[in-house]
C-alpha cells in the first residue's frame, strides 16, 4: 500500500496500517515517508507495533546499508593471504 505525502504524515494512515494489521493477523506493520510525521501519528502509532520510519531515520538507514555493502564488497575483492 503507498501514499505520497509532501507534508508531515497525520495518524490516518498509520489507523489504516493497523486495521490491515488486525485483518491480516499481522504481527507488526512500518509505515514509511520521506517526510516526517504529527505529533498525533506519533502518539497514535505507540503500542500498536507500528514503527514509524521518517526522512531523517530512512536516510540514516539507507547510509548505514550503503557502509555495510561497502564493507562486504571489501571483504570480497580483498586477496586471499592463504
Amino acid at each position: 500500500m503507498g501514499l505520497c505525502y509532501n507534508y508531515p504524515v497525520g495518524f490516518e494512515p498509520i489507523a489504516i496500517i493497523h486495521s490491515q494489521m488486525i485483518k491480516q493477523k499481522a504481527a507488526g506493520g512500518y509505515v514509511v515517508t520521506t517526510s516526517s510525521f504529527t505529533q498525533n501519528a506519533v502518539d497514535y502509532a505507540k503500542g500498536l507495533n507500528i514503527e514509524l520510519i521518517g526522512g531523517q531515520n530512512l536516510v540514516e538507514l539507507w547510509i548505514d546499508s550503503l557502509e555495510k555493502k561497502g564493507a562486504l564488497y571489501s571483504k570480497l575483492i580483498q586477496p586471499s593471504t592463504i
